[in-house]
Order: C-alpha cells, then structure tokens, then sequence
C-alpha cells in the first residue's frame, strides 16, 4: 500500500472532523515506518483446587490500539504543529516554549491503490500524540519525529462512548 497522506487536526468531542483545509498535513513520512502496535487486552485466569482447567478468565482491561510512524519533515510548520516552537523575528530563530502539550489529535491517513487492491481512508476520532525526535544528522541518515499515536475513547457531549476509529474504500 503505502501512505499518501496522513492529516491531523485537534480532536472534536463525540465527532470526526471535516479534514479540510484546516488540517496538518504530515509530509515526507518515513518510508515503511507505519507500523500497528495494537496489544491484546490482560487477563487474569482464576483455577480452583483440584481442578485441571481454568475456572474463569478475567480482563483486567481493554488492551492498547495505535500506530507509530516517522517523518522527515523537521521544517518551521511541523516544529510549530508537534513542540510548540515559536519564531523569534528579530533573529531568526525558532524559540523552545516554557510549556507545551499537544492537544488529543483526530487522524485521517489516507493508502495508496495498490494493483487490484483499492485506496483506502483510516479514521481515528481521538488519539493522543506522542512525539520524540529520532535519528541522527550525517551521510548515514536524516533526523526524524517519530509519532506514537494511542487510541483514546470517544465520548459525546452526553457522555456515551461513541465510534472512535473508521475505514473505508476510495473510489475512482
């Protein structure tokens, strides 16, 4: 497949958002670093005395539901998007803030066809970000973001758990 665009944009209570225009746009991802890390949820089994099988299994929680991925884009618009950094226009350079902590994000990442497999659109309604830089400067490679997205639940302005995550095929 391959990606051909991923979009972010401030996650919206209970809602998907439009990704228009307002969106960021991530560029330059790292070919071949999406990659699921989706874990399965923890149980506990219960055993009784004398007894060769489980007598129950319990979940201790829902388990994680994510991806990571990497960019090259390192410019001005993602430095300002992912870290917060400002430009000082008197000399010229982007300024590290005090505090900053990028908001739950809702995501849309869109595949390329691949043959006789179609386009398809991922959405993700609430994903909270993590961000770190990765990699070195050199002949040997390019320094990075590399984003670590988490599913997070979507909840409605009542406070019902709605649809977080969505797919769907690209038409021609």
């Amino acid at each position: 497949y391959g990606i051909e665009t991923l979009k972010l944009m401030p996650a919206v209570k209970g809602d998907f958002p439009d990704f228009g225009a307002s969106s960021f746009v991530v560029r330059a991802i790292v070919k071949d670093s999406f990659s699921y890390n989706d874990t399965a949820p923890t149980e506990n089994n219960v055993e009784i005395e004398d007894s060769d099988e489980y007598f129950a299994t319990i979940f201790t929680d829902n388990g994680k539901h994510g991806f990571t991925l990497q960019t090259y884009d390192m410019g001005e618009e993602a430095y300002k998007y992912f870290m917060g950094y400002t430009k000082n226009e008197t000399s010229g350079y982007m300024e590290e803030p005090n505090s900053f902590t990028l908001t739950d994000q809702a995501a849309q990442i869109t595949t390329k066809k691949l043959g006789d497999f179609p386009a398809k659109v991922f959405e993700w309604a609430r994903m909270s970000v993590k961000v770190s830089r990765t990699g070195t400067i050199g002949k040997s490679g390019f320094p990075n973001f590399q984003l670590e997205f988490t599913k997070l639940g979507n909840f409605d302005e009542d406070g019902e758990e709605v649809c977080g995550a969505r797919w769907k095929e690209v038409e021609e």
